[in-house]
């Protein structure tokens, strides 16, 4: 295999931390790509942002590489990206994400039964920087912010990714990063402010629970990508992620769940011109 292969695995990994995610949103940087690539991933996800329990989940990654150009489309999981740049080191461009419901689908049996939070299209944008560290393909460290908006709420992201490759066909990557909620996303997410929902939480003392903006939590995304052969691709991964502020403090977290929140996964994936 020759050198420009070791770049494909930054897909692998991306992929796999955001593909089974219908309940948690993740996104991690993909940059130096020139390759079109269509996977499934499979994993364990927080049955509810904040549950302590999780279930399993399951989606399809792709990317469309246009010919002769930085630009491309990708679809990572509830996440889709157009990369409007024509630049190797700069990537910006629009945001679509769903974000799935909490309803009476999830596990615990107090939760099950408070307001339901519809599912949601978000639409933003992203920004994304790499910095090369060596000659070495992946060699490298990328910093990401984005913004998004839908009905319940506004929610942005920013993100710091090293990227260390150990061989021709194996990368692996570890990073940083922090999700920040307005006033309405931290309500809708993480209080308590209805009188039935506040029936179902007696510590409460009958008053609400109002989460206010500010940083939903802190996380580490890591993972490993190998070649199996020249074409395919798999890839191993997960993300802690700690709750913080309002939203570790939340009776849906502090009492019906963990702030200790945790991902994992494998994902396997097709590569060709």
């Amino acid at each position: 295999m020759n050198k420009n292969k070791l770049k494909y695995g930054t897909i692998g990994l991306a992929a796999l931390l955001l593909a089974p995610l219908a309940h948690a949103e993740i996104a991690v940087p993909i940059e130096g790509l020139d390759v079109n690539i269509v996977g499934i991933a499979v994993g364990s996800v927080p049955d509810y942002w904040g549950s302590s329990k999780n279930e399993g989940a399951f989606g399809p990654y792709a990317r469309y590489q246009f010919e002769g150009s930085q630009r491309y489309v990708q679809l990572l999981g509830p996440e889709l990206t157009v990369n409007l740049l024509n630049d190797s080191n700069w990537r910006l461009g629009p945001l679509l994400r769903y974000r799935s419901a909490r309803d009476n689908d999830v596990e615990d049996n107090i939760v099950k039964q408070m307001d339901e939070v519809d599912d949601a299209i978000e639409g933003g944008v992203f920004l994304t920087y790499k910095l090369p560290l060596s000659d070495v393909p992946l060699h490298q460290v990328t910093f990401s912010g984005d913004v998004e908006s839908g009905k319940n709420g506004t929610e942005g992201h920013l993100k710091v990714n090293y990227f260390q490759p150990f061989s021709k066909t194996i990368i692996g990557n570890i990073g940083l990063g922090m999700t920040y909620g307005n006033d309405e996303f931290m309500e809708n997410y993480f209080g308590v402010t209805s009188q039935h929902d506040i029936n179902l939480y007696p510590s409460l003392g009958g008053k609400a629970y109002d989460a206010s903006s500010g940083v939903v939590g802190w996380n580490i995304p890591f993972g490993v990508s190998a070649f199996l052969t020249p074409e395919w691709l798999l890839s191993v991964g997960g993300r802690y992620e700690r709750l913080v502020s309002d939203a570790k403090d939340s009776p849906v977290v502090d009492q019906r769940g963990d702030a200790n929140q945790w991902i994992g996964g494998v994902g396997i994936a097709y590569v060709f011109k």
